[in-house]
């Protein structure tokens, strides 16, 4: 919301979150219309730098995103391994458990 014409005059209107909905709420139409006008369009250009900002640094942070998600399966992958060696078992997609009658089977093997 902005400058609105009802007739032949401009109005300026500022959006405003009353009771959780967005109200127009009338400024006016003379010089301090106008600043207030600059003063929203100032806001909303700093928002976007923020918003630019924050866009660059995440694209300067996903190569090492990805280098960590890489680093995390291969350690998840050495330790499956190292339970599973030890007797362990997961159970349901969840807890690491030691198998029962582990000493048995390696002995009837």
């Amino acid at each position: 919301m902005a400058w609105e014409r009802r007739r032949e005059n401009w109005y300026y209107y500022r959006p405003q979150w009353i009771q959780g909905r967005v109200v127009k709420v009338y400024v006016g139409r003379g010089p301090e219309a106008e600043a207030a006008a600059r003063e929203d369009a100032a806001r909303r250009a700093e928002r976007a730098a923020r918003r630019q900002a924050a866009a660059v640094d995440r694209l300067r942070e996903e190569p090492a995103g990805d280098l960590m998600a890489e680093l995390d399966n291969q350690v998840k992958a050495m330790l499956r391994t190292a339970l599973v060696a030890a007797g362990f078992h997961q159970h349901a997609r969840g807890q690491w458990r030691r198998r029962r009658n582990v000493k048995e089977r390696e002995t009837a093997k």
